[in-house]
């Protein structure tokens, strides 16, 4: 199986969202044959998690029942680094595939970001 770059999942993951938003019977029924040959991935984007909140982890006393069944039951990324550790540009980087100052999200998104152009 070939490997998707990160490019091309992000053009798959923005198509498929679209399509979905737009007319969902039709988006899938199309996109159908060709998931089938791709991995279906889910990314969990949870603000301020950090390690030791995470029962699952096993750091402090925390009681996540929720997160720990989620975690058994697929892949938890432990060692992950961000050129650009800010919740608002880092995901606008993963949604366009483009650093920060090329598509426009340089800080968090809130009201006194507008002075940036950020909205």
């Amino acid at each position: 199986m070939r490997r998707l770059t990160r490019r091309e999942f992000i053009g798959n993951a923005a198509t498929i969202a679209a399509g979905a938003a737009l007319s969902p019977a039709g988006a899938f029924g199309q996109l159908g044959a060709t998931m089938r040959k791709r991995p279906n991935l889910v990314f969990v984007f949870a603000d301020e998690m950090r390690q030791q909140a995470m029962g699952f982890l096993g750091q402090d006393p925390v009681i996540t029942p929720h997160l720990d069944r989620f975690a058994a039951e697929g892949r938890v990324l432990v060692n992950a680094v961000s050129n650009y550790p800010i919740c608002s540009p880092y995901r606008a980087m993963l949604m366009t595939g483009k650093y920060p100052f090329a598509n426009g999200v340089i800080e968090n998104c809130t009201p006194t970001s507008y002075k940036h152009g950020v909205e």
